[in-house]
């Protein structure tokens, strides 16, 4: 008999919350336990930008049975749908029915306000939180769902919103977007939840500051988060998530509403190999060929002598924007080379940056004979001519890269400049440019075949 009475009221409960009844013990103000803040360098929403997901973590004291739980100060595009909810404290004896965004009205009676004959007075602060709620969602005042007025306020005539006879109190109203939950308890007592959800209000970004002298360069890493959620964590803890399992705490600190607060990323990194080179790559675009005797393929293609940095790192790199300095000899002065933003950089991979034309050199580049090198024709030679120009005032050392596109066999049978093998088909000449001069590089190249 019992066992079918509990039955039959536990049917009837969830036929009440099904049709909307919410009713039930209101429960008292959750207590923060703890914030975590994860930021995501490897996720990003529809709109491609960064998702940031905020976990929290409550203290809920319930009442045995149904219990309405409101946590006031939520974002405003928070979608009730997509909040996670997980309780700590002997999960099976939480259920939780319904989950939904409503607003709620704090503060203090406007000191204006009067009760005049047992009636409510419409007052102008009061109009202006009407209009607030207006503002919030229409739909929700008109049902009369999803709004939680404190005591002293009343609707009047549906569109405005007067003070109850009562006391005076001071000035002072504000509209909250509130989580509402309806939750039934299997007995009384303090339970621990959390919720996480995807928090659109926080704004973060990470920089790296490089700073470059002779062949090593110094690496600064940071993470600045604002604070734009119309409230204030007290102490919340800030995770960077790179992925593939790795994340990174920035540490525990209190982000006030409205403020910003700057983060070290792990420890410098110091002594990374870097350079500053200038080029002159006369092929590019030009594709490799498995064999190809056509006359001139590969040659006559010109293009800009252009600057790049080279930073090698044994470390992951999160995605963010990189400064890069170089170190002058004299004294402590800097320069600012370049500002790039980078995706996640893992190991040797490193970066590369180009820093665009080289204005005072320029560089041609031309095949100058193609012969067969045997009389079966298993062997081709060919040779080409590479000028670069100085019109500048200093001597200019330029690295001059040939892609050896014809096939995989080769060999440099004659060359002007000694050359260093940078790839399976790429070498590169070091040489450098006077001022005022020009530098003429030849080289023939045999392939097989």
């Amino acid at each position: 008999m019992a066992i079918f009475v509990r039955y039959v009221l536990g049917a009837t409960l969830f036929a009440c919350v099904v049709a909307g009844c919410w009713r039930g013990r209101p429960g008292k103000l959750p207590t923060p336990t703890g914030d975590r803040l994860q930021l995501w360098t490897v996720s990003a929403d529809a709109s491609g930008k960064s998702v940031t997901t905020l976990t929290e973590e409550r203290e809920l004291l319930l009442s045995a049975g149904m219990n309405i739980v409101r946590i006031p100060g939520v974002p405003r595009d928070i979608n009730a749908d997509r909040v996670a909810f997980r309780s700590f404290t002997d999960p099976h004896s939480l259920i939780l029915f319904e989950q939904r965004v409503g607003y709620s009205v704090g503060g203090k009676r406007p000191t204006e306000a009067r009760s005049v004959k047992g009636e409510g007075v419409v007052v102008p602060e009061v109009l202006a939180l009407w209009q607030k709620l207006v503002a919030f969602d229409p739909a929700a005042l008109a049902s009369g769902k999803g709004v939680t007025l404190p005591p002293g306020l009343v609707p009047l005539g549906g569109s405005l919103l007067a003070l109850a006879p009562g006391p005076e109190g001071g000035a002072g109203w504000d509209v909250v977007p509130t989580l509402m939950w309806l939750i039934q308890a299997r007995r009384a007592g303090t339970y621990r939840v959390q919720l996480q959800y995807a928090f659109s209000w926080i704004d973060w970004r990470i920089d790296h500051l490089a700073f470059i002298e002779g062949d090593r360069c110094d690496l600064t890493s940071s993470v600045t988060v604002a604070n734009h959620a119309g409230r204030e964590f007290r102490a919340i803890d800030v995770n960077l998530e790179l992925g593939k399992g790795r994340t990174i705490n920035l540490g525990r600190a209190a982000l006030p509403d409205g403020d910003e607060r700057t983060f070290p990323l792990g420890e410098p990194e110091k002594g990374i190999p870097a350079r500053l080179e200038i080029r002159y790559e006369g092929a590019v675009g030009v594709p490799f060929a498995e064999r190809n005797e056509e006359i001139g393929y590969g040659g006559g293609a010109t293009s800009a002598v252009r600057r790049r940095i080279v930073l090698g790192s044994k470390e992951v790199i999160p995605g963010g924007w990189l400064h890069v300095y170089e170190k002058r000899p004299r004294g402590s002065e800097v320069a600012l080379l370049a500002v790039a933003q980078l995706g996640n950089i893992e190991g040797e991979a490193g970066v590369i940056l180009d820093l665009g034309e080289v204005a005072e050199l320029t560089g041609t580049r031309h095949q100058t004979s193609y012969r067969p090198a045997d009389a079966r024709g298993e062997r081709f030679a060919e040779m080409y001519e590479v000028r670069v120009k100085n019109e500048g005032k200093a001597p200019v050392d330029v690295r001059i890269v040939e892609n050896l596109v014809r096939g995989p066999t080769w060999q440099i049978h004659t060359e002007t400049h000694p050359h260093l093998v940078t790839g399976p088909r790429t070498i590169e000449f070091p040489v450098q440019v006077g001022p005022f001069s020009e530098e003429i590089l030849s080289y023939e190249v045999v392939y097989t075949w």
